[in-house]
């Protein structure tokens, strides 16, 4: 996808402040589970097999339900990948999901050159 840039007060969601895109007015759309039926979206479940939030991802990140960086990535990514298949590109959702991913995404460069530079090896693709 084209690259854009990061909303303005983007923030890292990284393992110690995921929060920064849950509580942030952007993220309100990916703070909880989809719920299909409230939506009228009676295919959700055809074409989103693996759905995830950004609720989820910091519940198991407080409970310390993740073994490593690379499930708190993978989570991350799969919750704006489920955003842009679903919406359609005009959709506001599908916007909004790309730019918060394109911002994980450079911020997650950096965030995981500090973990490795304290010692903490991050095998994340």
């Amino acid at each position: 996808r084209p690259e854009r840039p990061p909303p303005s007060g983007c923030r890292l969601a990284t393992v110690p402040s995921v929060s920064s895109y849950v509580i942030g007015r952007r993220g309100r759309p990916f703070t909880d589970p989809v719920d299909p039926e409230a939506l009228g979206l009676t295919d959700y479940f055809q074409v989103i097999t693996s759905p995830m939030d950004l609720g989820t991802v910091r519940a198991k990140l407080e409970s310390f339900g993740y073994t490593g960086a690379e499930e708190f990535v993978s989570d991350v990514r799969l919750t704006f990948d489920n955003a842009l298949l679903y919406n359609p590109p005009a959709d506001r959702v599908h916007q909004l999901a790309g730019i918060m991913s394109d911002c994980f995404e450079r911020d997650w460069v950096k965030e995981e050159a500090k973990l490795e530079a304290k010692g903490v090896r991050v095998s994340v693709g």
